[in-house]
């Protein structure tokens, strides 16, 4: 047997040796509690996106109107799934949003639930790995687990939490920590190829619903070959991986319209400074929106990989409890460059924007997660308390950013409440498309009214009600 399989049995041992109630009543009082710590910022921001949703249409999800539009009459194709989306296929998030409209008259609330949804079952994900990468603190381990329901259901993420459309945001992260555990935490003594399969299948769905995903193919091999049992598959993994991207990439065209906001490489590597600070102002946004944003977002990209490179050359007995966490906070970088190297020229304020905080916090929990298990002791190794207080500080000073950054973050969510109030009254008073605050709700008003007067025809939405 390899190294890297002792190191992980000698992991998975440690967890499974542990039952639930080895400290009985203590235990499940502790989890029980934890439990409802967890629920708490989950119903805090069920409570804010009840209040604060609206039922019309934002920004980009007037696109759909026109498959609305012929999902009713002529019915819609697979290539009209397929057809690109600015420089993203969103075909799962557009078959799942015209699903929920055919259902539910199109109301944009159904889409701010499945977020919810999509937002627990990411918590779940990285709850499961959290409790077996810090199977070795015992009850401790209920600290991170609690912590990460604050980040997690964080209001700083407002404009996902409150914008339907964002399901093409939540749904390719909740594959790519679905594929992380099913590679992770698939017990030993059942086949792999179930677990195989079913990361394939939520693979391919995550690379359809966000071009960033197909960094799960990536992500996912190294997991996969660090397994006995399932390195024997990496072939079959791959060639899913080649297939699907090949598939994606047809007919692929970059879009004009976002030729203006890049930076060409030579441009970047002549002045890199645009893109380091996008990048930085990017990561560092979820727990500061002011001016050393730079300094936090670099501090966590420094630590991140410094954490990983000493686990990598020092610490390999803690590799395979690392390696989910290395990927996704490997995810969460290179999904900044990614968007930066397509929006560098839209500025900070654009890197800054809400809807990236939920990748920013990913790299944020990773960050903890490495440090900590650089400085814990291995698998089977008692925790004495001077390694355990410096891991416990670090994850209360990250929720306490988040605390201190929680009444703000649910104003601006009422703010955006109340552009989007303003907005649709002003759909519901126009009649014609040179009405002067329609530029407001859309790039192209005679196009708006268009949809509009479809929403009115068939009575979808409050636009139509």
């Amino acid at each position: 047997m390899r190294g890297d399989d002792r190191a992980g049995t000698a992991h998975a041992a440690t967890e499974d040796d542990r039952p639930a109630d080895k400290a009985g009543p203590t235990a499940r009082i502790v989890w029980a509690v934890t439990a409802l710590a967890c629920l708490a910022p989950f119903v805090l921001l069920a409570v804010n996106i009840h209040r604060y949703g609206v039922n019309m249409p934002h920004s980009d999800q007037w696109e759909l109107v026109g498959m609305i539009e012929k999902s009713r009459t002529e019915g819609v194709g697979l290539g009209d799934l397929y057809a690109q989306h600015n420089e993203q296929r969103i075909l799962v998030p557009r078959l799942l949003m015209l699903l929920l409209a055919g259902v539910t008259s199109w109301n944009i609330r159904a889409e701010l639930l499945v977020n919810l949804i999509l937002g627990a079952g990411i918590f779940c994900f990285l709850a499961a790995l959290l409790k077996r990468t810090f199977s070795s603190i015992g009850l401790w381990s209920a600290v991170p687990v609690a912590c990460i329901s604050l980040l997690v259901f964080s209001p700083v993420q407002w404009e996902n939490w409150s914008w339907g459309w964002q399901i093409s945001w939540f749904l390719p992260l909740f594959c790519f920590l679905a594929v992380l555990c099913l590679l992770t935490l698939w017990p030993d003594s059942r086949p792999a190829w179930p677990a195989l399969a079913a990361a394939t299948v939520i693979a391919v769905v995550g690379q359809y619903s966000l071009f960033s995903a197909t960094l799960i193919w990536v992500a996912g091999l190294p997991l996969l070959l660090m397994r006995r049992d399932f390195r024997k598959y990496w072939w079959v993994w791959c060639l899913a991986a080649a297939a699907s991207t090949g598939t994606y990439l047809w007919e692929y065209t970059s879009p004009p319209l976002m030729a203006g906001f890049k930076m060409s490489p030579a441009e970047l590597i002549e002045d890199p400074r645009p893109g380091i600070e996008y990048v930085l102002y990017y990561l560092g946004r979820p727990v500061l929106d002011e001016k050393p944003i730079f300094f936090i977002g670099g501090i966590f990209v420094l630590s991140f990989a410094v954490a990983a490179m000493y686990l990598l050359l020092f610490r390999r007995e803690q590799l395979r409890a690392a390696a989910p966490w290395m990927a996704i906070g490997s995810y969460a970088f290179i999904s900044s460059v990614l968007t930066m190297a397509n929006r560098v020229r839209l500025g900070l304020e654009q890197a800054g924007s809400s809807r990236y905080t939920t990748i920013g916090i990913l790299l944020m929990i990773s960050t903890v997660v490495l440090m900590s298990l650089a400085i814990l002791p291995g698998p089977g190794k008692p925790v004495r308390g001077f390694r355990l207080a410096p891991v416990m500080g670090a994850w209360l000073v990250v929720l306490g950013l988040f605390v201190a950054d929680y009444s703000s973050e649910v104003k601006a969510m009422q703010e955006f409440h109340e552009e989007r109030v303003a907005m649709l009254e002003c759909i519901r008073n126009a009649e014609i498309a040179g009405d002067p605050c329609l530029p407001e709700v859309y790039a192209d008003p005679e196009l708006l009214m268009s949809r509009v007067r479809y929403l009115r025809e068939i009575g979808w939405t409050a636009v139509g009600s």
